[in-house]
């Protein structure tokens, strides 16, 4: 099981590599749980791909940014 694994390595860190693998672990923690809770809502979480980036040109090409002079 993947989690014996995990813990084989881990037992092999010191305690100050286990701070930097604890902060990183809390950030896929976070994002994990953020996506989550959007998909309990019923939003459809998807990473960004490349056939995004075609989206993301027409929604430029269609709704150009303008300065705002004031």
């Amino acid at each position: 099981m993947i989690r014996d694994e995990i813990n084989v390595l881990l037992d092999a860190l010191p305690d100050h590599e286990l701070n930097v693998v604890y902060s990183r672990i809390e950030l896929v923690h976070r994002k994990y749980m953020y996506n989550k809770n959007l998909e309990d809502k019923g939003v459809l979480v998807t990473e960004l791909c490349e056939e995004s980036e075609e989206i993301i040109q027409k929604w430029d090409n269609t709704f150009p940014r303008t300065s705002v002079k004031r």
